[in-house]
This record gives structure tokens, sequence and C-alpha cells, in this order.
């Protein structure tokens, strides 16, 4: 069975640091990614995540060195920015689980080693952004 999410991206490629995360992240479950930007207009997506509780609180385990990509291993690559899912047509929760393995798969991230993250329901997920 094949899924197609619709989504929107929040856009806003805010800086990763403690206080833009504690202001500006979003409080909900969902997937965000990590983009680094070696210099001025150029930008790559370098890790996709998947909170389950909190992106605001996935964020922050980052910045504090306890989820990987950690701080130490992103600055180096350029400026540190994060862009999160703000909105898609899921059904359940764990479906954030699909849409970060479409988004790993579409990005092919540095920092996602291993299989994609997957619920295992579809053969093929793909994605929308409206």
């Amino acid at each position: 069975m094949k899924r197609k999410y619709r989504l929107v991206l929040s856009g806003r490629h805010d800086p990763l640091d403690a206080p833009t995360v504690a202001a500006r992240a979003a409080g909900y479950p969902g997937c965000y990614l990590l983009i680094v930007e070696p210099r001025p207009g150029a930008s790559e997506v370098v890790f996709v995540g998947v909170a389950m509780e909190s992106i605001g609180a996935a964020l922050s385990d980052h910045l504090a060195g306890i989820a990987r990509p950690t701080m130490d291993e992103l600055r180096p690559l350029g400026g540190v920015y994060y862009d999160y899912v703000s909105s898609s047509d899921i059904d359940a929760v764990q479906d954030h689980l699909d849409i970060a393995g479409a988004l790993v798969a579409l990005h092919k991230p540095r920092f996602n080693a291993g299989p994609p993250p997957s619920t295992g329901r579809f053969s093929e997920v793909t994605l929308e952004e409206v």
C-alpha cells in the first residue's frame, strides 16, 4: 500500500541556538531538519529527526549534546539552522516516522545513518509540500 502525505514546512530556517529554540520551536511532536549553510546562499540538510513528544525538546537535546549530531559536530560545517514540518495530514503521531523516512530519502542527510525511520505500514511513502 502506498501513502502520500501533504505537509507544510515552517519555512523559517531559524538559527539553532537555545534562545531561539526556547522562543520559537514547536512544542508538539513532528519532524525537523537540521540545516547548515557553509556560505551565504548555499544550504544542506544534514539531519532529519523525529520528535515523538516535542520538536523543541528534541532540538534542545542536540544543543545540550544529548542527541547526535551535536553542536560540536555541526558548527564546523557552517551556520546551523532548523526547520520543521508545521502541518501535515497524519492519522497518528507514529506517521511522523514515515514522513521523516521520506525526507531522509529526499535529502540524503550525512548524519542519518542506518535505515530511514518508518512505521513499516506502507510500501512507498511520498510527500507533497503545500
